[in-house]
């Protein structure tokens, strides 16, 4: 029987696994070289470059909404504009998060708040945007390492956590064009690779490097 998404919560602290994702994708970023920008990642339609931008904004959003209790609803960047070290950007506006999560009680970002996050006009549980923003940060953060040619699995107690929340932040269908379709994984696969598979990804092979 699937958890409600405040059952999730209370058994896997939100902020808590937020600065944890965090800590995840900003040792991934500091992986990335200008001549990986250009390359592949799990992430069928972005190189690199377009996958570090997707996670500053969304680092930003998390930031908005912790910090403002709103998050705008813009246009994306249409790429335009080229940061000549996306990376460093990334992990700036990541670390700023960490920090921020850090003065914060914990008990202000759990599902027993109360508190909502506007986006746009609609309200959201500021338990949810913690819960989407631990997603986001911890598989882009394996994104990251794919790209680099490393496989570091997202940590085990964030992952078993984030198994089970992702069903109830993004079902099996209805996802595309955000997520492709769930993948197989073999029966002994661990937390992170069934984490990633949920959501699509398959690692890298090294031809696809190339």
């Amino acid at each position: 029987m699937r958890r409600s998404f405040a059952e999730c919560l209370v058994s896997e602290p939100g902020p808590a696994d937020l600065e944890t994702a965090l800590r995840y994708a900003i040792a991934a970023a500091a992986l990335a070289t200008p001549e990986t920008l250009t390359g592949p990642t799990p992430c069928r339609e972005w190189d690199l470059r377009a996958l570090l931008t997707h996670a500053s904004d969304s680092a930003d959003a998390v930031t908005d909404g912790l910090t403002g209790g709103q998050i705008d609803l813009i246009q994306a960047d249409d790429g335009s504009v080229l940061v000549a070290d996306p990376a460093h950007v990334f992990r700036d506006k990541a670390s700023a998060l960490l920090a921020f999560c850090a003065d914060v009680p914990r008990s202000a970002m759990d599902c027993k708040s109360g508190d909502l996050v506007a986006i746009g006009n609609l309200p959201m549980p500021v338990a949810l945007l913690v819960a989407t923003g631990t997603l986001e940060m911890a598989v882009h953060g394996w994104d990251i390492f794919q790209a680099a040619g490393q496989y570091r699995p997202i940590p085990h107690r964030l992952a078993l956590g984030l198994l089970d929340v992702a069903p109830v932040l993004l079902a099996a269908s209805g996802r595309y064009p955000m997520f492709a379709a769930a993948v197989g994984v073999r029966s002994s696969a661990d937390p992170s690779e069934r984490l990633t598979a949920y959501l699509g990804r398959s690692p890298l092979t090294p031809d696809l490097r190339r």
